[in-house]
């Protein structure tokens, strides 16, 4: 097996994984509220999707305010609400030909990176 053709069934494993943990999450009314992300809305004057990808342009009080109404919508969308975290060690294949085994990998904490 090449190195393109490990990453590439790393990819789709990766891409399954990620379909699998998020398929139950989009209920009719989460998937309606995703769209309303592309609709402008008067009150931002611009759709909810570019308001929330604007950072503040200077530290006040005013910013710090709109940051803290980004933070009240994306929980009102429910964000943070569900638990994605993985469980199980990760699997890797380790090794060549017939001798390649699976290898249990724990992911590194934040904490011990710095």
């Amino acid at each position: 097996m090449t190195v393109v053709e490990r990453v590439a069934h790393a990819q789709a494993r990766a891409q399954r994984e990620t379909w699998d943990r998020l398929a139950g999450w989009f209920t009719g009314e989460r998937c309606a509220a995703l769209d309303g992300l592309l609709v402008v809305d008067p009150e931002v004057k611009a759709t909810r999707l570019r308001w929330l990808s604007t950072g503040p342009v200077e530290a006040s009080p005013t910013a710090v305010r709109a940051e803290v109404a980004k933070l009240a919508f994306l929980r009102g969308l429910g964000a943070g609400r569900s638990d994605l975290s993985v469980d199980e060690p990760v699997v890797a294949l380790r090794g060549t030909g017939s001798a390649r085994r699976p290898v249990s990998r724990t992911p590194v904490a934040w904490s011990s990176r710095w």
